[in-house]
């Protein structure tokens, strides 16, 4: 697993934040409770969120 940087750590706490995150039923591993990423939080290989822009 790579370390996460502060960007991508930062859009992930956002869009945590702004979705709702607290009331997600699965927010395991979700640790964003800081400004800066945690020492040891990182993203395994193939995670990550799909946006889907439909027009």
């Amino acid at each position: 697993m790579a370390a996460i940087n502060a960007t991508d750590y930062l859009g992930i706490r956002a869009l945590y934040n702004q979705t709702g995150g607290p009331a997600w039923l699965n927010k395991e591993n979700w640790d964003v409770t800081s400004d800066t990423p945690p020492m040891l939080m990182s993203l395994p290989p193939g995670m990550g969120s799909r946006l889907r822009i439909r027009e």
